[in-house]
């Protein structure tokens, strides 16, 4: 599962699950930390206020507020590299994804590679 700083919210709990379940290896960089529940709380103007008043905890019972998740596989994505998209990379050949230089990306497939190869 690719993950870095963008990663947040339910994705962020579903990766943070997901690793402590030994059901997915991690690739990228670490989320945002995020991981609380918002409570809202409405002013007599019409307004409302939200307040952090829960938090997510990982199964395994993993603070993520401010910590985020770290990667198993750490991979930077390069300076001035796009992260891939599915929108982008919809059709692209092998060449074209590897030309792409989402280390993330191809450090993902070069994993999943492997295991299927049983490497």
């Amino acid at each position: 599962m690719l993950i870095d700083g963008g990663t947040a919210s339910a994705a962020e709990i579903l990766a943070g699950a997901l690793q402590d379940a030994h059901r997915a290896i991690l690739v990228g960089d670490r989320t945002v930390g995020t991981g609380t529940v918002l409570g809202e709380f409405p002013l007599s103007d019409g307004s409302a206020l939200l307040l952090a008043v829960d938090e997510w905890l990982t199964p395994a019972g993993h603070s993520i507020w401010h910590k985020g998740i770290a990667p198993d596989v750490a991979v930077p994505l390069p300076p001035q590299v796009m992260p891939m998209l599915p929108e982008r990379e919809r059709g692209f050949s092998s060449a074209e994804l590897k030309a792409s230089r989402d280390a993330q990306l191809l450090r993902a497939v070069e994993l999943l590679s492997e295991r299927k190869s049983g490497a």
